[in-house]
């Protein structure tokens, strides 16, 4: 291991806008606020189009300069996947054809398909083969072993359940419910969450007190607007058996989580790799129901949990399981819960990271 300075080496950070609450964001404000070995400056960019592209080249140039005259130990980049998200980041990426680490954590499982398109891939190419990538899920390893990086590591998301969190009327929803169902992450069409509301309505022909509580906000996707989405949320918000609580912050997720019976993300979104609100279920013992998917089925583990295919029918066939059945398939024992707890432990995320970011 590289031995550091006497004082505290300097890493720059460059990453989109951390205000917005999202998974990513919430991995990149912990890699901020615990890395204390290090004296950390970070550079935010407006996420999104329009006129924020380009004040997120120009955030690029000003990371860049700053690190050619001031020379950080290691540069940590927190980037895009997709072509514009990419072409956005080159400015920055930059700094990998200079002698200074450039550190890339990436969040998602498109990671790969940067590198298959034509002639954006080959240029992906040239400016990551001197980058050190941070994957935070071993399936797509096999997918990029044979790309040409400087390194490639796997680090695996935390999970927390803050203790202390506010209280609200999580309670009264669950005396009426014979079972509830917990949605903790965007309200998007790609990630399931209308074929998991008529997998439910299914469910409740047999179990009329089924229920739902959903966080998160609405965020369009490939299939749905934002509109389209507010507008069926609307609609669904007229059923008693649904709980619309909206976006909450991070740390107050944990009331939710403890008056649910099991937390459901049938997501076939092309961008999911590692979801904190699986890794949180995890932690705290609950039930789960996920797609079959590569990332999902790498993030459970050996967790117990119901997979199905993003269908109606099959939602309502993984939910009617979870409540009725004790197989090993859908019991969750506190060994379970436990090695959840020690595999996602911050402070072990904490020192992963900072094994990272002092060897090259």
């Amino acid at each position: 291991m590289t031995s550091l300075p006497d004082d505290r080496p300097a890493v720059f950070v460059w990453t989109p806008d951390t205000t917005v609450v999202n998974g990513q964001n919430i991995v990149t404000r912990r890699v901020v606020k615990h890395q204390n070995d290090f004296d950390i400056s970070v550079f935010e960019y407006p996420a999104g189009g329009g006129l924020s592209i380009p004040s997120a080249f120009w955030a690029g140039f000003r990371f860049l300069s700053a690190s050619i005259v001031r020379r950080p130990y290691v540069a940590y980049l927190v980037c895009a996947r997709s072509t514009l998200g990419f072409v956005r980041d080159i400015p920055a990426l930059l700094i990998s054809r200079s002698s200074i680490r450039a550190v890339v954590h990436i969040h998602g499982s498109d990671f790969p398909e940067l590198f298959a398109k034509p002639f954006v891939g080959r240029i992906a190419k040239w400016i990551y083969s001197n980058c050190e990538i941070i994957l935070p899920s071993a399936h797509l390893v096999p997918q990029l072993v044979e790309k040409d990086f400087k390194r490639l590591v796997v680090c695996e998301n935390f999970g927390k359940v803050t203790e202390g969190c506010p209280q609200s009327d999580v309670a009264p929803l669950r005396k009426d419910a014979e079972f509830q169902v917990l949605w903790s992450s965007n309200i998007m069409s790609s990630k399931g969450f209308f074929d998991l509301v008529d997998g439910m309505k299914l469910a409740r022909k047999s179990h009329p007190k089924l229920c739902l509580v959903v966080l998160g906000r609405p965020h369009a996707d490939a299939e749905k607007t934002e509109q389209e989405i507010k507008s069926a949320l609307d609609e669904l918000g007229l059923h008693d058996w649904v709980h619309l609580v909206g976006a909450v912050p991070p740390e107050a997720v944990t009331q939710y989580l403890e008056a649910c019976d099991a937390v459901a993300l049938p997501s076939t979104y092309p961008s999911e790799c590692q979801p904190l609100s699986i890794i949180h279920a995890m932690t705290v013992g609950r039930k789960i129901l996920v797609a079959d998917t590569p990332a999902l089925c790498a993030t459970l583990g050996n967790y117990p949990a119901v997979f199905v295919d993003r269908t109606a029918d099959s939602i309502a066939q993984g939910l009617l399981q979870l409540i009725e059945s004790s197989s090993a398939k859908t019991d969750v024992t506190e060994a379970h819960r436990a090695e959840a707890e020690i595999r996602f432990s911050p402070s072990s995320f904490d020192a992963r990271i900072t094994k990272i970011l002092r060897s090259p």
